[in-house]
């Protein structure tokens, strides 16, 4: 093993340190001059003393004062003593001696040369060695000052562990003095532990030959310190291993501001940990220096309340903000405000347009905190609460039905304690939910039930989780009732028993009710006479018991004639009154065993068991008489009468269904001669019944198998005798022959196909002007019949006006022809035919005189013209009433300005009487039949080929 190099005695360098050859200020000039003159003038005292002149080498003396003050004070005054001992050794000492000449001898030319040879050498020498040191010199200091001005703790520790060098900041780590620690080794100073960890680092560094990087800590005198140690090997100049240096730096407050920093940053990712499982978002808010709005800290589950990362809103959520809905934003700056004077927390909910999940709701808690530039800072969360709000409203609206709904409710306790009832449970019991809550249901028992039904009601529930049936209980007045119960076992999330919820009707006027509710099922609820079920199930056992008693059996149909007038007179309370002493009045005209029956509206049946047809009709004649009489309604008198038909069994039928269906014919029959009659079923009304179902069922296919065709009749001006209109009249072409139009259309008014049939007529009409239009014709006016049930269709005028902007037909062509029938209706009439006349039709009523009553309610509609009926045109002549009504119409007509269109024209006599009476306008036989399109236009070629 090598040892390790001692430094220079200190006393040698302190003396290199204090020689004053390299300082020039004047006290140090003057000193090393002075010291120069000193050492020579020793030097020559010394030479005096040695003997004669001649005696020694002359300038030898002289050679080492300059050579001393040279190395002492520097090249200046060791060159000012070597030139002065050189002048006075050469003077004094050599031949010629005492004399100063320049005329040497060769010896003392050669003394002088070597002497000056020398100093000049030595001169470079201690130059150099003045060059040297004062490097020396200023690295010593400089490393001195940084070895020992380091707070980091540097030492140097031999091969045998003993520390060689430990700079002042190692020494006051271990509190040791000066020089307390050198020669000492590891063992002296530290605990076995850190003794054993010293060791290996050192034996690591040795054995890897480099610097390596250590973590220590040791315990010294100002506690426990953690060092950074960094530790090398030394080596001299053979590059052998002469020891360790080391470099301690203490980085005990770093590993401890580490710590806090790991541990700060450990709370800050458990922080950020419960942030995501936190139902919201937590977050800062503040306005940055600019005034934006901004989030500096906000959790990831941002996204959930705005759609925007927290990097998207941290340095300016001007976006979030315009998300918040519009109508909330008010809301959410005035509440801001109110928080920032008070500085409370600011709580509110508000409405967010969610680019993802659409319009959700959301409820923020921040509390404000002043900061110390003025600034308000904003701690809190926000939580999207849409399905909070919603399960909220579901909750109300479950309270709102548990209170609405019309049984009781009521929810018990695991200990049968009632925890919750209902409104219609107070309503019930007569309890207040005051006197109800916490009580047990036992304090309405009825005491009719005894231990063992409820024991057996509590183990059906336990096993099977509900249990239902009827229960006896009291009112808090007493009374008691029925009621059905069911009740229903609630478990918690971990199956216990949380709750019953119970849920009960009073059945006890259902129970006195059943009774009632079968009548009503089988009898007419407002005369209480048997429906038209039991009238049914009663025809079937009459025709049983006739069929096996072999005796006749009479249904008859009984109809009140001009039932709705009476109705629509006095309104539905009086008419229902009529209604009830009608069937007390046929309850009188028949016996006990017969039964009267209610079929619906004011249609009664009535079954009469073994009776002979004279008894059937003088009973049938005895009602019509006392359906006659006087009905007094409500302090009103009026009469009424009856349509009735009957159909026998087995005479006319066998089946319950065909005898109800044939006296039903016979009835309108009786209605069809005049009402207020009687009419037996005979085998020509079942033809007529059979022939009237097969139009029915005809007519519904006839449009689609375009079996309708129109007719056109002219209409002439009877001054210019020229064209002006036609009516377009439908006829019906089936199975091969035509059918009248009176054969149909009555069927076609019963069943309603006459809408569907009158707006093919008008479509129809549109598209023969049209083609009229192209063929070059003049235009005229087309008119087409409307029936009286399109004006109950409200959609009507909507539909027409539909049909002529399709056909591209100017409406002014046609012109509407309605029965004065349409016109019961008065306000609903006048509203759709001022409707027409805004669209620009033509409107005009059809068979004037035969059926209107009230002609003060003519002059409010917006018409157009009149036309005179058949019947009145046909009297003209012979009849003076006819002439008369005629003439009466035509002038009435006159004065509402409106034109009088005359049916049925046939003789020259007709027109010219019409034409002297100011009627403009005639339609009949005598200027044309009703024409097919095709027929029209050949007599419209005629007529003009005439003219």
């Amino acid at each position: 093993m090598y040892s390790m190099h001692k430094p220079a005695p200190n006393w040698l360098i302190r003396l290199v340190e204090k020689l004053p050859h390299h300082k020039t200020t004047p006290q140090a000039l003057a000193l090393r001059y002075g010291f120069a003159l000193a050492t020579v003038a020793l030097a020559y005292l010394g030479r005096e003393f040695v003997g004669p002149s001649s005696v020694g080498l002359p300038l030898l003396t002289f050679f080492s004062a300059a050579a001393l003050t040279l190395i002492l004070t520097g090249i200046g005054p060791g060159l000012l003593a070597a030139a002065i001992g050189m002048s006075i050794g050469t003077c004094f000492y050599m031949p010629p001696y005492g004399v100063f000449t320049f005329e040497f001898a060769s010896g003392n030319v050669l003394s002088n040369l070597v002497f000056a040879f020398n100093i000049v050498l030595l001169s470079l020498v201690v130059k150099a060695l003045q060059i040297y040191f004062d490097r020396y010199l200023a690295n010593r200091r400089l490393l001195s000052a940084i070895v020992e001005g380091s707070k980091d703790a540097i030492y140097v520790k031999d091969l045998q562990g003993r520390y060689r060098f430990m700079n002042a900041a190692g020494k006051r780590y271990l509190g040791q003095a000066a020089d307390a620690t050198l020669e000492q080794s590891d063992g002296v100073m530290f605990s076995a532990e850190t003794r054993a960890q010293l060791a290996a680092q050192d034996q690591q560094v040795l054995a890897q030959g480099k610097v390596i990087d250590f973590e220590t800590a040791i315990d010294t005198p100002g506690g426990r310190r953690i060092f950074h140690s960094t530790k090398g090997p030394l080596q001299d100049e053979q590059d052998r291993m002469i020891g360790i240096f080391g470099l301690e730096h203490d980085i005990t407050r770093s590993k401890q501001i580490e710590e806090a920093l790991q541990e700060k940053l450990a709370i800050q990712e458990q922080f950020v940990n419960l942030a995501a499982l936190v139902p919201g978002t937590i977050c800062t808010y503040r306005r940055n220096a600019s005034g934006l709005p901004c989030f500096p800290y906000a959790s990831a589950s941002l996204g959930e309340i705005f759609g925007l990362s927290p990097e998207e809103v941290r340095e300016d959520a001007s976006a979030a903000f315009a998300r918040i809905h519009a109508d909330d934003m008010p809301h959410v700056l005035d509440t801001t405000q109110q928080a920032m004077n008070y500085g409370s927390i600011w709580n509110t909910g508000f409405r967010v347009n969610h680019p993802q999940k659409g319009e959700i709701w959301v409820e923020g808690f921040l509390r404000p905190v002043q900061q110390a530039d003025g600034t308000t800072l904003w701690h809190g969360y926000l939580q999207d609460i849409t399905t909070k709000r919603h399960a909220e409203e579901q909750m109300h609206l479950a309270a709102g039905v548990f209170d609405t709904i019309t049984e009781g409710i009521v929810v018990t306790s695991p200990q049968n304690r009632i925890l919750a009832v209902n409104e219609a449970f107070i309503a019930m019991t007569g309890y207040t939910r005051e006197e109800l809550l916490n009580q047990t249901p036992r304090l309405m028992h009825a005491e009719r039930h005894d231990a063992a039904f409820f024991e057996a009601m509590q183990r059906k529930l336990l096993e099977h989780g509900r249990w239902e049936g009827e229960v006896w209980n009291r009112r808090k007045n007493g009374e008691l009732y029925l009621k059905w119960l069911s009740v229903r076992v609630i478990r918690d999330g971990a199956g216990n028993l949380a709750s019953y919820i119970s849920v009960f009707r009073d059945i006890s006027l259902v129970k006195n009710s059943e009774e009632r509710v079968e009548f009503l099922g089988t009898h007419d609820d407002l005369t209480h006479l048997p429906n038209r079920t039991l009238l049914n199930d009663r025809l079937r056992q009459a025709v049983n018991r006739a069929e096996r008693s072999g005796h006749r059996l009479a249904l008859m149909f009984v109809d009140i004639d001009n039932f709705k007038l009476v109705n629509e007179t006095f309104g539905h309370t009086l008419g229902d009154n009529l209604l009830l002493q009608t069937a007390e009045r046929l309850k009188d005209c028949v016996r006990c065993e017969d039964t009267v029956a209610r079929m619906g509206g004011d249609e009664f049946v009535m079954i009469l068991e073994d009776c002979e047809r004279d008894a059937v009709i003088h009973t049938a004649e005895r009602i019509l008489a006392r359906l006659s009489e006087i009905y007094r309604v409500g302090g009103q008198e009026c009469f009424t009468a009856a349509s009735i038909g009957i159909s026998f069994y087995p005479d006319d039928a066998t089946e319950p269904s065909d005898l109800l269906r044939y006296a039903d014919n016979a009835m309108y029959r009786a209605k069809e001669k005049g009402k207020n009659n009687i009419q037996l079923f005979s085998e020509d009304m079942a033809e007529r019944s059979r022939k009237r179902l097969e139009i029915e069922r005809s007519l519904r296919h006839a449009i689609e198998r375009n079996e309708f065709f129109l007719e056109y009749q002219p209409q002439i001006d009877l001054g210019s005798h020229t064209l002006i209109g036609v009516e377009a009249l439908i006829r019906w072409r089936h199975g091969g022959k035509t059918i009248p139009p009176l054969d149909f259309i009555p069927i076609a008014e019963e069943t309603r196909l006459i809408i569907t049939i009158g707006e093919w007529v008008v479509k129809e009409a549109c598209r023969q002007i049209k083609v009229w239009d192209r063929n070059g014709l003049s235009p005229f006016t087309v008119s087409v019949n409307i029936s009286a049930r399109h004006f109950l269709d409200p959609n009507m005028v909507i539909r027409l006006h539909s049909i002529i902007q399709d056909a591209e037909v100017d409406p002014r062509r046609l012109c509407l022809e309605i029965t004065e029938g349409a016109m019961e209706d008065i306000d609903n009439t006048m509203t759709m035919l001022q409707e027409l006349e805004e669209l620009g039709f033509r409107t005009s009523i059809d068979d004037f005189g035969t059926g209107f009553s009230s002609l003060s309610h003519l002059k409010r509609f917006p018409l157009h013209e009149l036309k005179i009926d058949r019947s009145f045109v046909d009297g003209i002549i012979d009849d003076q009433d006819d002439r008369a009504i005629t003439s009466t119409i035509i002038s009435m007509a006159g004065n509402l300005e409106l034109s009088v269109v005359a049916e049925g024209i046939e003789t020259t006599e007709q027109l010219q009487e019409l034409h002297g009476m100011g009627c403009q306008i005639g339609q009949g036989y005598y200027f044309s039949k009703p024409l097919t399109a095709d027929r029209f236009n050949e007599w419209l070629s005629n007529r003009k080929s005439q003219t």
